[in-house]
């Protein structure tokens, strides 16, 4: 079945979350529904980023990011998907061309943006590019960041988010010094 969960998601935590942050005595508010995460407000929420190697979301993440007015939602065929014959297939399906997203396309991708609903989109639409195109376009965006894992374990990131590997911010993530080119992972 199609959804418009690329779109409809972050929409919605957008609106509910500025809804309850317009009530009168409310200074902050943290909202977070199905991996789409929307922070308003004087506070500055820490968020982990889980390794989409790995099954169980009760393993260690692959780091924190800091959050203060702006938004994250995470993308990726990793968690859901489907089996035809021997291969998996992501959930996700590139409008450019009606079928899965390609196995050139990073395993997952989160963005931070300044509202939900952006974030949801870029997330989703980095998941259907190369690697280094979704690199390429979303960091350069103004207000964004972009994390990606790819299937071989290599990470990168870019824009405005910063990956720390520990809850306290005392150490960036190290992402591999990789040459992602247009059409490959690596």
């Amino acid at each position: 079945a199609l959804s418009l969960n690329a779109l409809a998601k972050g929409y919605i935590v957008e609106r509910a979350a500025q809804s309850a942050f317009g009530v009168n005595g409310i200074e902050g508010v943290m909202l977070e529904i199905g991996g789409d995460l929307r922070v308003l407000g004087s506070s500055e929420q820490k968020v982990s980023i889980t390794d989409p190697q790995h099954d169980s979301e009760g393993e260690l993440p692959l780091g924190w990011c800091a959050l203060k007015n702006a938004a994250a939602a995470t993308s990726g065929g990793y968690r859901r998907g489907f089996v035809v014959g021997d291969k998996t297939l992501s959930h996700l399906l590139d409008p450019r061309t009606g079928l899965p997203a390609a196995a050139n396309t990073p395993l997952s991708v989160t963005v931070v943006a300044p509202d939900a609903m952006t974030a949801d989109a870029l997330a989703t639409i980095g998941s259907l590019l190369p690697v280094a195109e979704s690199l390429e376009r979303i960091a350069g965006l103004p207000g964004c960041g972009i994390f990606v894992a790819d299937s071989d374990g290599r990470y990168a990131q870019g824009g405005v988010l910063t990956l720390w590997s520990d809850s306290k911010g005392r150490r960036k993530v190290e992402t591999q010094d990789v040459v992602w080119t247009t059409g490959a992972a690596g």
